[in-house]
């Protein structure tokens, strides 16, 4: 019986660390998978929830763990992926300590559109809180 024991807990440790570890390497910075159902050209831009361009940040087409596309965006928050193959991909945004999350991305039969506003990565928010009168 205690043998039994000791390998569930050996087993719950070990899946925890494999999920604290997967969700390190992803984060939000990483989109959730989307699938091209054809070939299309993936372009966009990429903005902060003020409307102010983000410049010179990373962007990585993602097939499996795999980068198939790296582009940095430019001086007006564009970035151009180019012709993609139909397959399922994610989208990574490099900046800093992730920064921000990943954009939403929805793909219907014929096309994909990207979410140009990227929102902050909760786990750099600060909540700051003020004396009151």
């Amino acid at each position: 019986m205690r043998q039994k024991r000791m390998l569930t807990a050996t087993f719950l440790i070990g899946a925890s660390i494999f999920a604290a570890n997967s969700n390190a390497m992803g984060g939000c910075s990483t989109s959730k998978k989307f699938k091209l159902p054809q070939p299309q050209h993936l372009s966009a831009s990429f903005e902060d929830p003020y409307g102010a361009v983000l410049e010179g940040f990373g962007v990585e087409l993602l097939a499996g763990r795999s980068a198939v596309r790296k582009v940095t965006t430019d001086r007006l928050g564009r970035y151009d992926l180019d012709d993609i193959a139909p397959g399922e991909y994610r989208l990574r945004v490099i900046h800093g300590d992730e920064d921000f999350c990943a954009p939403k991305i929805g793909c219907d039969k014929s096309r994909c559109t990207i979410e140009s506003q990227l929102k902050p990565n909760p786990k750099h928010m600060i909540t700051v809180e003020t004396a009151g009168k």
